[in-house]
């Protein structure tokens, strides 16, 4: 993630930061099979939801 920040704009990488916690809940699934609670599957999906909602606002500006 540091080395996509040097490479790429803060506008265009720091949207995608916010996938950082979703990964954590996958990884503690995965490793040590915790399942997380509903509420923080929601705001996994919220999160998933709104990343995709910014890149697809920001594909559709660009060609503008």
């Amino acid at each position: 993630m540091t080395a996509a920040m040097q490479r790429t704009p803060a506008t265009r990488a720091a949207p995608l930061s916010y996938l950082s916690g979703v990964w954590s809940l996958a990884a503690d699934f995965y490793l040590f099979g915790h399942a997380p609670c509903a509420s923080s599957i929601v705001g996994g999906a919220a999160i998933c939801l709104g990343g995709l909602l910014v890149t697809c606002e920001r594909a559709g500006s660009s060609g503008a």
